[in-house]
């Protein structure tokens, strides 16, 4: 998929640097909406959980939100250091670049929407599925849950991301 995009890119004249760090940009992106939209569901989400899954959980995001804030503080400070390396100046190229697209209010508005356009697409046909097969689970629970499946497969557990959704997807239902 990535690859592909990159390689198309490349042959549509772009270089292959922009090309890859568009590609970085659009999972950054996509994964920044995400989060947010976790974020503002979060309330009812936790509603859902039993008393002790809901504190441990309640315990772990803030402890994400730590280590995520303390992370992005050592990188600023040594991105003298980063900055040495091939890879390292291809980060930060790509850091200044979701910064710049990310904070213009326009775009990034434009990117959240759409991410929510096509989760309540994947929430809504995971509906209809559920319906087809008899389940008894509302759209709601479900635009809770999916948001979660899809953050749970970004995450590169196994190779390619095989049964990472699937197996989210069971325990979430």
């Amino acid at each position: 998929g990535d690859g592909y995009r990159i390689w198309g890119a490349y042959h549509s004249g772009i270089p292959v640097r922009q090309a890859a760090s568009s590609v970085v940009l659009d999972r950054v992106a996509a994964l920044c909406s995400l989060v947010i939209m976790i974020a503002l569901q979060l309330p009812w989400l936790l509603e859902l959980l039993p008393g002790q899954v809901r504190s441990g959980l309640s315990v772990a995001i803030l402890a994400a939100g730590l280590v995520a804030g303390l992370l992005a503080l050592v990188v600023w400070k040594s991105k003298d250091k980063i900055n040495r390396s091939r890879t390292g100046r291809f980060i930060l190229d790509c850091a200044r670049d979701a910064t710049g697209v990310l904070l213009h209010f326009k775009t990034s508005s434009a990117i959240f929407v759409l991410t929510l356009i096509s989760y309540f697409v994947m929430t809504l046909s995971v509906y209809v599925l559920s319906q087809g097969m008899k389940l008894e689970i509302s759209f709601g629970h479900l635009s809770l849950l999916i948001p979660l499946v899809i953050l749970v497969s970004v995450a590169p557990v196994s190779i390619g991301g095989w049964g990472v959704r699937e197996t989210a997807m069971v325990v979430a239902l």
